[in-house]
């Protein structure tokens, strides 16, 4: 299973100006992105609240092999009451992503006595790790910029007891990133463009 959440835009075709007056709006644009834009960055939020403070409820589980991966700067949110397993990948190049568990105070010893644990398991990956983004041009220069790595929350909200465990081989990633990018600078005589190397 695989979520790559995406933004889209409507975009008017070359045509457009010169279409009669009555003309469907589907006929005259299509959903896409531009080739001359960076993608934007779209935010995603899980969220198992469960069904009340009287029942041990609010279950969230990422599987083994399952990845959610956002646009970079993008922001991920996952929460559950009781448990929340994350066996697979969470990526959000340069963004953050937030693991909490989110249980308050609860009304029956049954829903109290009932485990409250967060797990990073072994096969686990959260990438907030910083990466080049290149911004298409018409004149051959090398454009864009080079994200810093992002910021990862993991914890527990409320006064229930819980545990936060994390297992050998699960991996956090917030390293920074390296690009070559064309740098025009202003110097004596004009302007001058030289290709050199960008570290976040």
């Amino acid at each position: 299973l695989q979520i790559t959440p995406q933004q889209q835009r409507w975009q008017a075709d070359a045509g457009v100006r010169l279409s009669p007056t009555g003309t469907r709006l589907a006929d005259a644009v299509s959903v896409g992105n531009s080739p001359l834009q960076m993608p934007q960055a779209v935010n995603l939020t899980l969220r198992s609240s469960g069904l009340g403070n009287s029942r041990a409820d609010g279950h969230l589980r990422v599987g083994q092999g399952a990845r959610i991966e956002l646009e970079p700067l993008g922001r991920l949110s996952l929460s559950a009451a009781t448990t929340l397993d994350m066996q697979g990948s969470a990526i959000a190049h340069g963004g953050s992503v937030s693991l909490a568990l989110t249980r308050g105070t609860v009304a029956s010893e049954q829903a109290y006595l009932q485990p409250t644990w967060l797990l990073l398991g072994g096969d686990s990956l959260i990438d907030v790790s910083g990466t080049a983004q290149f911004t298409p041009t018409t004149n051959g220069l090398r454009s864009g910029r080079v994200l810093a790595g992002g910021s990862v929350s993991v914890g527990s909200a409320g006064s229930m007891p819980s545990r936060i465990i994390w297992q050998d081989g699960g991996r956090i990633d917030v390293g920074g990133a390296s690009a070559e990018l064309d740098i025009t600078l202003r110097e004596v005589g004009g302007l001058n463009t030289t290709r050199q190397t960008v570290n976040s």
